[in-house]
């Protein structure tokens, strides 16, 4: 709960119904930067629909997320040891007991005012005020904000006159709060997580893959991963019965366990892009790498040696996993762990038995990519289907209002255009069912396409309130006749992508038995 994101952020709302909604699990910034309102210096970019296997040919289609590239981007130049703050939004906190006097955006802007006041009232030319009275004026101030408890608090910080002086120069009271790391201070704690960077691996069925950015030596840490703790399986079974989709989420094949243990980790930065390898196979290799526990986290020593009970009672990411090279590894050169026998086993058999689940309608995740790319104003592609759909990205405020109504068109229409069906489209049309009203983007029909300005003529699904006196219930679409290509893109229906396949392959890595404290086996 503390870690997801909302998917309209990440462009993967549409994976899921509304009524269900889709949330992420974004990695790195995504779930190791802290919120800080008011001092928010980094956004985020959308992911990229990019999937690299095919469901009618691939048994590992479906195995692995086929979004990918999101990014974070600084709003503002950033100095060197300055920490990074994304935005939770205001919601996160509010609706969190424990963060009530966690200061919100007004709360900053007015904490500014009134330092900005005081630092006038004693040290610009003219300023007729000492100290002890600033600070008199300052004491006033906060007893007025009794009610303000969050305002009180962005001001925790100027009690005096050399502090207001502070707060200005830092450029406001956020900011005056926070200090950044020396290059020693870095030395001393940091851990390197840039040592991998992310494409696809050599081994085709395995999706994305970890490489080696330069020379690591035998028992360096490739990479050290702090972990989300959960309990138990039920948490990543679907129970969607509306819809055919495999009973586990896709969330279950990035988690790291044990089969005699309850408890789940998940990685929260890229150290999950590493894949398996052993030689027990067939044209395997040893790993270059292993997992072991960071000892050098005080946390993680100190929860190795408790129980599974214990752990429950901690809600952020306690446990730290290291990833340490087991021989030199070059520049370049993927990495790899033994994700453990069951694991493999399991891989082993869904291969063996896998089939082929495409009929001649079946539209996998890489066609669905590659319409998107060389195929765009087929017009074969044009109207809807059980599997594919349209979105467009488009202001729902301004445009032709259409309004379709279920039963007789009334006698009066008030001047506005009401139909029982508009091309394709009547009351019941799967549009109304899947759109997100507060989504970027919206479920839309293709009418016709102009190729030579690179655009289309659509109507968008809305939840505009109808205008209709005689017919209060009607739905309203918006005519748009100039819609720019970039705005547009093809897209699974929900659930309809090769992420839900009934067939595709669901198992967690397996922590080896070794390095797993004996306490925690609580299902032998």
């Amino acid at each position: 709960r503390n870690y997801r994101g909302n998917g309209i952020t990440y462009n993967v709302e549409y994976e899921s119904s509304p009524h269900i909604q889709t949330a992420v699990m974004a990695v790195n910034d995504g779930a190791l930067a802290n919120s800080f309102i008011g001092l928010v210096n980094e956004y985020v970019e959308p992911s990229i629909f990019d999937p690299i296997l095919d469901r009618c040919a691939d048994p590992g289609a479906g195995a692995f997320s086929d979004y990918t590239q999101y990014s974070f981007k600084n709003e503002f130049m950033l100095g060197a040891g300055e920490e990074l703050f994304v935005s939770y939004g205001e919601n996160w906190f509010i609706a969190r007991s424990q963060f009530g006097d966690v200061p919100m955006t007004q709360n900053w802007i007015d904490a500014n005012r009134i330092v900005a006041s005081l630092y006038r009232l004693a040290k610009l030319d003219g300023a007729s005020l000492d100290e002890g009275q600033i600070v008199d004026l300052l004491q006033v101030a906060k007893h007025a904000l009794t009610n303000e408890h969050r305002t009180k608090m962005a001001l925790a910080t100027a009690e005096s006159l050399s502090k207001i002086e502070h707060i200005v120069e830092r450029n406001g009271t956020a900011q005056a709060t926070v200090e950044s790391r020396s290059l020693e201070w870095f030395e001393e704690n940091g851990q390197c997580i840039d040592h991998i960077y992310v494409k696809p691996s050599t081994i085709k069925q395995a999706g994305q893959g970890a490489f080696a950015r330069r020379v690591i030596k035998k028992e360096h840490i490739i990479i050290s991963s702090p972990l989300m703790t959960t309990f138990g399986d039920k948490q990543f079974r679907t129970n969607i019965s509306k819809h055919e989709v495999n009973k586990y989420q896709l969330f279950l094949n990035y988690q790291f366990s044990h089969p005699n243990s309850s408890v789940y980790f998940f990685p929260i930065n890229h150290a999950f892009t590493i894949n398996h390898n052993s030689d027990r196979v067939d044209g395997g290799m040893k790993p270059n790498a292993e997992l072991r526990w960071a000892t050098w986290n005080k946390k993680s020593s100190y929860y190795l040696e408790r129980t599974l009970e214990d752990l429950k009672k901690e809600s952020y990411s306690t446990m730290v996993l290291d990833v340490v090279a087991t021989r030199d590894i070059g520049v370049d050169e993927e990495v790899f762990i033994d994700y453990g026998i069951e694991w493999e086993k399991s891989w082993i058999e869904h291969v063996k038995n896998w089939e082929s689940p495409c009929t001649p309608e079946t539209k996998s995740s890489l066609e669905v990519k590659r319409m998107n790319h060389n195929d765009q104003f087929n017009s074969e592609r044009f109207k809807w289907t059980d599997e594919i759909m349209t979105l467009c990205v488009t202001d729902k405020s301004s445009g032709r209002w259409i309004h379709v109504v279920k039963g007789q068109v009334p006698t009066d229409s008030h001047n506005e255009v009401v139909v029982k069906q508009f091309s394709d489209v009547d009351y019941n049309h799967d549009g109304w069912k899947i759109m997100m009203p507060d989504a970027f983007r919206l479920p839309c029909r293709i009418l016709s396409a102009d190729i030579e300005k690179k655009t289309f003529d659509v109507v968008i699904f809305t939840d505009h309130a109808s205008r209709l006196p005689d017919a209060p219930g009607a739905r309203v679409l918006i005519r748009k006749s100039n819609l720019p290509l970039a705005n547009l893109v093809y897209m699974h229906k929900p659930f309809k992508s090769d992420m839900h396949l009934t067939t595709a392959f669901r198992q967690a890595v397996n922590i080896p038995d070794n390095i797993f404290p004996s306490q925690w086996k609580d299902l032998i």
